[in-house]
């Protein structure tokens, strides 16, 4: 498999074990504080994630993503542990930067509650029994999580030896009331999650500081989202959401080498907005709808021929990857709908 394939795979596990990884819902958590709040008003891509801790696909399918992306590090049961600590819908939200256009210049954050009563809680990574213990919610926040959070910083910039000095490597400021911690400006700091914060029950991971800070200004602004109430309540696992407002979207995957293919597919900046929910069936598949909305109406009939090719090329993209694909097409009023299967996630999760 060459390097580009290797970074295709390590993009999917990546993608599904953070999606995986920030599941429980709990309504009474997420009655004090909507996740919704936190959404920003010029997302390029939103995507929210839910399930019940007995469904089948997520327990199923959230140990083997963590196995795979740890590389054995965290055992499929730990994988299982791990999510006892999150609670409350989740979010991933998505913007350019200022710097540039490509997906990988995008900032981004990540915002999930966690159990915050009676923590007490012992997981093993690498066969070494960790176990975290909180009184009460400041000690969980700053003697807890918060260290652990740093660590695990540190560990993707790969600078494990510092994990010992990890207070030393971030910088501390209070905005709006709420800490923000990041990791110091220097040379050859990677992407990733830089910043964290905790506020009203929710962690939020940004990265960088200032994406956490956005997040927290969404969080002042009153916000009414019908497409966030119908997913909470719908059967619906997760929920993407893109947005092609001033043609964004599509210069963000023109930008980008690894997009780039899609625009030769689809007339993007034809393209209004689109909406990908999915359910996680079982350990071994995912069924999906993708609703595309063009900027002119008439032109629904040329955007259905686009969105079947687009069927054609994710088949033969997917089977590269040892996955199957399914599709149906079909006019909506006002959009173009592309129902979906994939199969065959179990093996894809167990091969090296």
């Amino acid at each position: 498999m060459n390097s580009k394939e290797n970074n295709i795979k390590l993009i999917f596990c990546l993608l599904m074990g953070i999606f995986l990884l920030l599941c429980r819902l709990d309504p009474s958590l997420a009655k004090t504080d909507r996740t919704s709040n936190y959404i920003s008003e010029d997302s390029v891509i939103t995507f929210l994630f839910k399930a019940n801790k007995n469904d089948p696909g997520v327990g199923a399918l959230t140990g083997r993503a963590l196995e795979k992306l740890s590389d054995g590090g965290i055992s499929r049961q730990a994988g299982q542990n791990i999510l006892s600590l999150i609670s409350g819908e989740s979010l991933i939200v998505a913007f350019p930067s200022d710097s540039g256009q490509g997906a990988d210049k995008l900032e981004y954050g990540i915002v999930t509650g966690y159990v915050r009563e009676n923590f007490d809680f012992t997981l093993s990574l690498r066969g070494n029994p960790v176990r975290m213990k909180a009184k009460t919610i400041p000690d969980l926040e700053n003697k807890v999580l918060g260290p652990l959070i740093e660590r695990m910083i540190l560990k993707d910039q790969g600078n494990p030896k510092e994990s010992s000095k990890a207070d030393k490597s971030f910088n501390r400021e209070v905005f709006q009331g709420y800490p923000i911690v990041s990791l110091a400006k220097r040379e050859g700091v990677k992407r990733g999650i830089t910043a964290y914060s905790f506020a009203d029950g929710k962690l939020l991971l940004g990265s960088t500081a200032d994406t956490v800070k956005k997040l927290l200004r969404s969080k002042e602004i009153s916000h009414s989202y019908p497409f966030y109430e119908s997913f909470i309540k719908g059967k619906s696992d997760g929920l993407l959401l893109a947005d092609n407002n001033q043609g964004r979207l599509t210069e963000l995957i023109q930008n980008d080498k690894n997009l780039a293919e899609f625009g030769t597919v689809l007339s993007l900046g034809q393209v209004h907005k689109a909406a990908l929910s999915f359910d996680l069936v079982d350990e071994n598949s995912l069924t999906g709808v993708l609703d595309v909305f063009p900027e002119d109406p008439g032109r629904l009939g040329f955007l259905e021929k686009e969105i079947q090719l687009l069927g054609v090329f994710l088949k033969g993209r997917l089977f590269l990857e040892g996955l199957s694909w399914s599709n149906n097409v079909q006019k909506q009023e006002g959009s173009v709908r592309m129902e979906f299967k994939i199969g065959n996630l179990k093996k894809y999760f167990e091969e090296d």
